[in-house]
């Protein structure tokens, strides 16, 4: 079964030899573990858009119980935010806390606009 939604990736974490667990922040679903094959490797067409403090869409299919990304594009990367070292530290505190705070199967709509809003303002 195949799922479509937007979201912002929090954290990123090694997965055996290849791949990645992310952890995808949701405004209907909340935090969502997903899986992304491959992530590691530079031929990964969908590695650019599932990077820590990216906004996507992403296309999910569940495999052995867990959803996995079949498709991922890039909504908004927030580009300047990584070229000053105090920015990126704030953003990903931010990313730290919201983490921390929300929950799966809740509706995080509210704490989803506030990180994007914040990581918007760091990176103007």
């Amino acid at each position: 079964m195949l799922s479509q939604f937007r979201g912002l990736v929090l954290t990123e974490a090694a997965w055996g030899e290849n791949d990645k667990l992310l952890t995808v922040l949701t405004a209907e679903a909340g935090k969502i573990p997903v899986l992304l094959k491959g992530g590691s490797s530079l031929k990964n067409k969908s590695g650019g858009a599932c990077l820590p403090m990216c906004y996507s869409e992403f296309v999910t299919a569940d495999r052995g119980g867990r959803p996995w990304v079949r498709e991922a594009s890039e909504l908004e990367s927030f580009p300047h935010l990584r070229s000053v070292l105090e920015d990126t530290a704030l953003a990903v505190y931010m990313c730290d806390v919201a983490n921390e705070v929300c929950v799966e199967n809740g509706d995080e709509a509210e704490m989803l606009q506030l990180t994007l809003n914040t990581l918007y303002a760091l990176d103007r």
